[in-house]
């Protein structure tokens, strides 16, 4: 970076069906914006067998699965398959048509039994693996192989079909199913229709009474996630509803990003379902790594998006390489907590107070091993380090290699990255070739010793089960880091920073920001710098923040 010795800048009981037990909707909780639902029951029947994961095996009872998987279920067929392990009665929408669904999806969140979603031929498989014999359906449709009842609008003949108590018909419109939905609770009376329209199949012959079954017993529960502002499939929400799922928004889509969100996932006693394609294919890994990582500064186990990282920049012990080194650890922390502090206004993510230490220091002399860097020991930086961690603040150790490989300089602090606080700067300025020396040149980088770089310390993250670490690459003009464009973002455990280092009048630093943003890879986030004594003048948090992206991290040097 810009700092060393040679810089020029420093339910209630169905009553009649008494063999059923019905979920009893027992509480509701906030979490992270969204809405927790937890359901008991009774305990499992005498006279049943049980399967290895102790799930009552009996043909007349519904069955949820006890399994704590994540598993992506962005359908209703996919939530029942992942919820429930068998059941002798399901609901059956003909299509996702609102007119159809809306009843379909209150008479499965009613009885408590797996909802699907589909033709004949889609829902054959899923009525197989169900063990079910019977289906209430709604809508134009025909089954093989199970006894069909004809779900409709009257909730007196929905009542009299079903041995449930449904007290009244609620018209609402197609564009409000899906609040709608949200809003059943488990065992009440209310069917939803799409207007006062009949609905669709209801005239239809079919048997007039399902068969009498057991509802689901025990602690299992899934969790179902959503988030603020991902589109939620209306099967998709209906088909957690109906298995008594935990509902809960996360403000990501990203069961690691917060520490509520990960003690909810801990916490599950059943599937954990993304409801929103948004999760991505990385989610059933994703729900293991919050269940068995530790957090990182500010919690949770990302460290992008939702956090500000506010640090101080410099070398301990040394004042001419930048403010951490004019005052010890302990007083460093409380410097970097003043310089965080205003932030704290300005958004609502979490603004965590942190050093980049200066780990290895340009130098203007060869040194015996002719790579011009200076090269610090693990024991003269662990104290920033354990500073750092015992007031939950990020270290990034920031690398000025000379003519070093960066990789070669990385492996030297392993022992201080695997800790999960811990993060590595990469600082092409001071990264020479053969024929190069500091302050003749500026450094330069290739992509791809960035991208070696980048692979070491994701398996390094990944091996050692460590939360997504924290990679910054300093950048003051476009030729340091050369063929930008071939930079591999794709490290899920890595959170990767271009630290944009421009320094004096304002409008020189814009520029600079201007030109670094313009073409940066996806995946890769912005960070600015304020200088005490070369900016004219210095922004202040609030306009420090007025910059457009919003950086994602600040220093101080």
């Amino acid at each position: 970076m810009n700092a060393s010795p040679v810089h020029p800048r420093p339910a209630p009981a169905r009553p009649s069906f008494p063999r059923r037990r019905l979920l009893r909707s027992a509480l509701a909780l906030p979490l992270a914006g969204g809405l927790l639902v937890a359901c008991d029951g009774d305990d499992t029947a005498p006279g049943t067998t049980s399967d290895a994961g102790g799930a009552a095996q009996d043909p007349d009872a519904v069955q949820r699965s006890t399994e704590t998987a994540g598993v992506m279920a962005a359908d209703a067929n996919a939530v029942s398959a992942a919820t429930f392990t068998s059941s002798p009665v399901a609901v059956v929408a003909a299509s996702e048509d609102a007119a159809v669904l809306a009843p379909a999806a209150s008479a499965a969140i009613a009885l408590g039994v797996p909802l699907l979603i589909g033709d004949a031929t889609s829902v054959a498989e899923p009525l197989n693996a169900l063990g079910a014999n019977a289906a209430l359906t709604f809508g134009q449709l025909e089954l093989d192989g199970v006894d069909m009842v004809r779900g409709g609008g009257d909730v007196e003949a929905l009542s009299n079909a079903t041995g449930h108590d449904f007290t009244e018909r609620h018209p609402v419109a197609a564009e409000d199913l899906a609040t709608e939905i949200a809003g059943l609770e488990a065992g009440g009376g209310v069917l939803l229709t799409i207007g006062e329209d009949p609905v669709p199949g209801e005239d239809l012959d079919g048997r007039r009474k399902l068969p009498d079954f057991e509802a689901a017993s025990g602690d299992s529960a899934p969790l179902a996630l959503t988030a603020t502002g991902a589109e939620v499939p209306v099967g998709a929400l209906a088909a957690a509803k109906a298995a008594g799922a935990t509902m809960t928004e996360l403000p990501h889509a990203d069961p690691r990003f917060s520490s509520d969100s990960v003690q909810a996932v801990t916490a599950a006693t059943g599937p954990v379902l993304a409801l929103s394609p948004e999760f991505g294919d990385q989610f059933p890994a994703r729900v293991e790594m919050a269940r068995t990582v530790p957090e990182v500064p500010g919690g949770g186990q990302l460290v992008i998006p939702g956090k500000r990282i506010i640090a101080l920049y410099g070398h301990p012990g040394s004042p001419v390489l930048g403010v951490m080194g004019e005052q010890g650890p302990q007083e460093s922390v409380a410097r970097a907590e003043e310089h965080a502090a205003p932030y704290r206004d300005l958004t609502e993510d979490t603004v965590v107070p942190s050093f980049e230490i200066i780990a290895t220091v340009a130098s203007s002399t060869a040194g015996r091993d002719g790579r011009y860097s200076n090269v610090s020991t693990i024991d003269h930086l662990r104290p920033s380090v354990d500073a750092a961690r015992e007031n939950g603040m990020f270290a990034i150790l920031d690398l000025q290699p000379g003519r070093t490989h960066f990789l070669e300089q990385a492996k030297i602090y392993e022992e201080l990255l695997k800790e999960p606080h811990v993060g590595l700067a990469l600082d092409p300025e001071w990264r020479l070739k053969p024929d190069q020396v500091h302050l003749k040149q500026i450094g330069s980088v290739e992509a791809a010793e960035v991208n070696e770089v980048s692979a070491w310390l994701a398996e390094l993250t990944r091996t050692n089960n460590l939360p997504q670490k924290i990679l910054v690459l300093h950048q003051f003009r476009y030729s340091m880091i050369r063929n930008r464009q071939d930079l591999d973002t794709s490290h899920d455990e890595l959170a990767m920073i271009l630290h944009a280092d421009g320094q004096g009048g304002q409008g020189a630093k814009t520029a600079t920001w201007e030109a670094l943003k313009k073409d940066l890879p996806e995946g890769i986030h912005m960070a600015w710098k304020n200088f005490y004594d070369e900016d004219i003048p210095m922004l202040d948090a609030e306009q420090t923040f007025q910059v457009e992206p919003t950086p994602v991290m600040v220093s101080y040097q």
